[in-house]
């Protein structure tokens, strides 16, 4: 019985994975808003948040933080 080099070739690669079909658009957009709002569920159980608007003593002690210089700007001052 002959076979040809072909067939040996096709029957090889036949149960192996076939390379996926890029994704459209639309796909892209509904994995990236998934992906998007599991990390949102994530970041939600795990983060702390403050609540600076109703809280006068962290509404106090954030104006005056946001009066200071940053870093950069005290190195900048310092360079010149």
């Amino acid at each position: 019985m002959k076979i040809s080099r072909s067939a040996v070739a096709r029957i090889r690669t036949e149960k192996q994975d076939k390379p996926a079909k890029p994704l459209s658009n639309k796909e892209l957009l509904d994995m990236a808003q998934l992906a998007e709002s599991i990390v949102k569920e994530e970041l939600d159980k795990r983060q702390l948040w403050l609540n600076f608007d109703t809280e006068p003593e962290l509404k106090q002690k954030s104006e005056e933080y946001a009066k200071e210089l940053s870093p950069k700007q005290k190195e900048r001052r310092f360079n010149l």
